[in-house]
């Protein structure tokens, strides 16, 4: 019996011959001579059109008398052997009409819970085109393995050019890229639609010229489409999370990797080279930077703070380039003040109007509620900040990205006023999903006499410029933000003892040790 291990068609497998195929059902279907050798020239030639005239040259003697129509009744009985009725959407072979045929390359790789991750094509519109039909398959051709190129190895992308086979693919995969081409005097212009497929959800639509330019544009077109979903997917305006989460979890989506920073930054320049005055843009890079810390601070702060310095002041101009031009987007705006708040002292009372004004007409409530908790906290409110925590945690999933930040930014409140209790059962509820952060997250909340192994553990291997790395990341991004000196003691506290008690002196950065008074462990 055949091994059937060629790649398949719509739900069929073929054996390596293609002397026969397996049907979805698991019955199976066998070919003449003839058929195999039709079903082995297209299958040899994915996407490519095939005439009559080279088909029948494969079945017969090349300048054989007889009729390539002949071939059309081979593809009839063909489809027929597929499972269909004879019909042009039966099978692994698309009419191309007034030409021949082509074979499609359907299948996906083998996946255990959905499929593909997203799926470029259906391709619309190449029938209609006039001069520039083979210009634009082959910026089609070349388009495709850039656009999967722009993804993480983890992802997977498969190419559907056809739209015949639209629902078997689309029903798999999670995302899905088309395009619609339409020539005009100028050359091929391609309209780019990315849409989320469970839902019909349009994320993001962009027209490029594709023939008629005066480079091949498929790398950069590819670059730009892959940049423009990600920005979509960063600013779906009915998602739940803030947009620094946002966009951490767009570059995951694309780039499949825990710490999407990078690809946040590679996905900003493509954006910014396109649209270099955008104010979002703008905006989104001042986010990204501030991020940057939060996700990395630890080692870039670990040798000083000049570079920080140097990009705070970045923040504060970017902010002042993007806000006026932001200001009728709640969920831009209340991100803005955020870091309004944090790279700009003086202007707390400001930010804590824009963010309450972008709260009350925002469509994103749980994100704007974790904001104005934030800033209800660092203003001397961390009770009022606490109760706004617990709302917004219900409106969270188990084990997310969202809850875990909100978590985080309750244990630093419940730092801040001294409730153990709660700080306690914070951290278990961040250790049940995320169990490699605890030593760390131990190192700068726990304060108890008898620090846990995990916070020992790391002590024991933390250079002096580490623990810098560590003093400089609680309290430029946490404790400095308070008003209050008592709860900026407070979040310090723990890691300050414990990084004294490890190396003494030494430990302590000279600008922390000047600020921290009666607090400095003698």
């Amino acid at each position: 019996m055949p091994d059937h291990t060629r790649p398949p068609g719509p739900g069929l497998t073929f054996s390596d011959d293609f002397s026969s195929a397996l049907r979805p059902d698991g019955s199976s279907v066998t070919f003449t001579a003839a058929e195999a050798e039709i079903l082995r020239y297209l299958a040899g030639r994915p996407g490519i059109t095939v005439t009559r005239s080279q088909l029948l040259d494969v079945i017969t003697e090349p300048g054989s008398d007889k009729r390539d129509r002949v071939i059309d009744s081979y593809i009839v009985r063909l489809r027929r052997k597929f499972g269909g009725q004879g019909g042009r959407r039966d099978g692994p072979i698309q009419t191309r009409y007034g030409v021949g045929y082509a074979w499609i390359e359907t299948s996906l790789p083998a996946h255990d819970e959905g499929g593909a991750d997203i799926v470029f094509g259906p391709v619309r519109g190449l029938e209609y085109l006039t001069g520039n039909s083979l210009a634009a398959r082959r910026f089609v051709d070349a388009f495709a393995p850039r656009f999967a190129a722009q993804f993480g190895p983890s992802k997977t992308v498969v190419r559907q050019i056809d739209p015949t086979f639209q629902s078997e693919l689309f029903h798999a995969a999670r995302y899905g890229t088309t395009v619609i081409l339409n020539d005009d005097e100028r050359g091929v212009e391609g309209i780019f639609e990315t849409k989320e497929l469970t839902t019909g959800r349009v994320i993001t639509v962009s027209r490029h010229r594709i023939v008629g330019a005066d480079a091949d544009p498929a790398a950069e077109i590819a670059r730009y489409v892959v940049a423009d979903f990600w920005r979509g997917l960063a600013l779906l305006p009915e998602m739940p999370a803030p947009v620094p989460v946002m966009m951490n979890n767009a570059s995951i989506e694309i780039a499949g990797d825990a710490n999407g920073s990078d690809r946040t930054d590679a996905m900003l320049n493509v954006l910014l080279s396109r649209e270099p005055g955008s104010p979002e843009l703008i905006l989104l890079s001042a986010i990204a930077l501030h991020s940057r810390y939060i996700l990395n601070g630890v080692s870039m702060l670990a040798e000083g703070t000049e570079a920080f310095e140097a990009d705070v002041a970045r923040i504060r101009a970017s902010l002042d380039a993007a806000h006026p031009d932001i200001a009728d987007n709640p969920m831009l705006s209340i991100a803005a003040a955020k870091l309004l708040h944090f790279a700009n002292p003086d202007r707390r009372a400001e930010a804590l109007c824009l963010a309450e004004e972008a709260h009350a007409s925002s469509r994103s409530f749980a994100g704007s509620l974790v904001t104005m908790a934030q800033l209800r906290a660092l203003e001397g409110d961390p009770e009022t900040a606490l109760r706004l925590l617990d709302q917004g945690l219900e409106l969270t999933e188990e084990g997310s990205e969202f809850e875990a930040y909100f978590l985080v930014l309750k244990c630093q409140f419940c730092r801040a006023v001294g409730d153990r209790a709660a700080l306690r059962e914070s951290l278990g509820r961040i250790y049940q999903w995320r169990s490699h952060n605890r030593a760390f997250f131990d190192l700068i909340f726990e304060d108890s006499t008898h620090p846990s192994e995990a916070a020992r553990g790391l002590l024991s291997v933390l250079s002096v410029p580490q623990a810098h790395g560590v003093l400089r990341y609680v309290y430029y991004l946490t404790a400095s933000l308070f008003r209050h000196d008592a709860h900026r003691d407070a979040v310090l506290r723990p890691s300050v003892q414990r990084i004294y008690e490890r190396f003494g002196p030494d430990g302590l950065p000279d600008e922390i040790a000047d600020v921290l008074g009666a607090l400095a462990p003698r």
